[in-house]
């Protein structure tokens, strides 16, 4: 079983595993993860990786910093390890995930 996550990296469940069996795919270090999601959510919302380490209350910036702490998650990361990547509370890592999949699940429900 394979689960894609859209950021350019697949991952396949094997050997020891993480946050709901999801493993990072062999060969892929977790910085490189980090910085290929981080790329790519800073294009998708037009902002810069340092808005997205920074402390901005933007909502654009806020969002973009949510789908990285989801899509970090999504990938097997635990909510104290995406708090150290990021400089932040473990629990302020949940509520963003909560919050970016509540926005998932409404733009769900108009389509």
């Amino acid at each position: 079983m394979k689960i894609e996550v859209d950021y350019g990296l697949t991952v396949e469940p094997v050997g020891r595993q993480n946050h709901g069996g999801r493993q990072l795919p062999y060969g892929v270090t977790p910085r490189a993860a980090v910085n290929s999601i981080v790329d790519r959510v800073a294009a998708d919302y037009s902002v810069t990786r340092d808005c997205i380490f920074g402390n901005s209350r933007k909502k654009d910036v806020c969002h973009a910093r949510h789908e990285v702490m989801w899509a970090l998650r999504e990938m097997g990361f635990s909510y104290p390890r995406i708090a150290r990547v990021l400089g932040r509370d473990h629990t302020t890592i949940i509520h963003g995930c909560r919050q970016h999949e509540e926005r998932l699940a409404a733009r769900q429900s108009y389509d």
